[in-house]
């Protein structure tokens, strides 16, 4: 394993517990409650570091997220299809790219 196959063997559980407060957020929201706050840092911080691990299109995600989130009117079903695009682009990767 490469170092940085190492280190994403360290990161991935708390990329994807990130990936679960988003998704968890997102049906607050959805709900009517609170969680937009939740969602932006998480999302933010994952959009930030998952391209270092050779996730790009999770990267886009988060950031995705991010940005729809600035929308005055943002989508729940748009929110829960880049949630569900994270999630499964953090569980299949298994750092043999990085």
């Amino acid at each position: 394993r490469t170092g940085l196959s190492k280190i994403w063997a360290r990161s991935k559980p708390i990329a994807a517990n990130r990936a679960r407060l988003i998704a968890d957020a997102i049906q607050r929201i959805s709900s009517g409650e609170r969680g937009e706050s939740v969602v932006e840092e998480h999302a933010h911080k994952l959009a930030g570091s998952l391209g270092t691990f050779g996730l790009s299109e999770a990267s886009g995600a988060a950031r995705a997220i991010e940005l729809e989130l600035q929308k005055s009117e943002p989508s729940i079903e748009q929110l829960r299809a880049l949630s569900a695009k994270l999630t499964q682009a953090i569980d299949g990767h298994d750092g043999a790219e990085a």
